[in-house]
């Protein structure tokens, strides 16, 4: 009978063992971006004008921007899950302390703090972007400049456009015994657009804006929300969007594809 017990104490030891290391597994190499609820009850990330968006960061090191400050612990790990919650814990010389309780829905790629929501940043691109006023004009002439500004970054285009655009380069050389691929998204709503770039030696999502041409969409860039801000001293089109027949194509100095210069046409897939 001991046997018996000591054996279930070691399997539900280990069972305990793998659920956290799997939960560390799943966080690292994420970043939680927080999501509000408008006036019409839709989710939506907002960016105030008087400070950031609130954003975690799980990697080697844990990053939380609290918007007004942010901090940065060296090491971190999971304390334990206990009723749906997982504990962090992060390391403070000398000692380790508790300092998350989070609970996550990996089906919708969230994570809740209390009342805080926040959205996986790969997923964020679908979720429209509003940026809270924080200028104001004196002047009839600039006033006008920045309204014609903001029209422009209002997405008045057609419906036609609206979906995802996928890109996968021919794999980079990284060494002999492996290659990578730089993955290019762009999604398109009638709330927002997302350009997005990951693979190797990239990463990005910038939020955009965009006018139509004839039968071309132009997008220009707009703010980075993860990664680093490749585009951001780009200042004209970041990206051409047209249809040849029933093919898309994409012409963007964003785009690198192994040997093929930039700026030429890419053929894209539409979801």
């Amino acid at each position: 009978m001991r046997v018996f017990f000591l054996i279930l104490i070691l399997v539900n030891f280990s069972c305990s063992k793998r659920t956290t290391i799997s939960y560390k597994d799943y966080l690292k190499g994420k970043t939680y971006i927080q999501i509000v609820k408008n006036s019409d009850k839709e989710r939506v990330i907002f960016d105030p004008c008087d400070t950031n968006i609130l954003k975690y960061k799980f990697d080697n090191n844990l990053y939380i921007d609290l918007g007004q400050d942010d901090i940065s612990y060296s090491k971190w790990d999971i304390e334990k899950i206990h009723n749906d919650s997982v504990y962090i814990k992060v390391y403070e010389k000398p000692i380790w302390k508790e300092l998350l309780k989070l609970k996550l829905d990996t089906t919708n790629n969230l994570l809740y703090n209390q009342s805080f929501v926040f959205i996986d940043s790969m997923k964020a691109i679908n979720i429209p972007y509003v940026k809270e006023p924080c200028e104001n004009c004196w002047d009839k002439e600039v006033c006008d400049e920045w309204e014609k500004k903001e029209q422009i970054k209002n997405n008045t285009f057609s419906s036609k456009w609206y979906g995802k655009y996928s890109h996968k380069t021919e794999p980079y050389k990284v060494d002999s015994l492996s290659s990578i691929s730089i993955y290019y998204d762009i999604s398109i709503t009638k709330d927002s657009i997302a350009f997005l770039g990951t693979g190797y030696r990239t990463h990005f999502i910038d939020l955009c804006y965009a006018q139509e041409k004839a039968d071309t969409l132009e997008i220009y860039y707009n703010k980075t929300l993860e990664g680093t801000d490749y585009n951001k001293d780009n200042k004209g089109v970041i990206a051409k969007l047209f249809k040849n027949k029933a093919d898309y194509y994409i012409i963007s100095p964003v785009i690198e594809d192994g040997e093929i210069q930039k700026d030429i046409p890419v053929l894209i897939q539409k979801d």
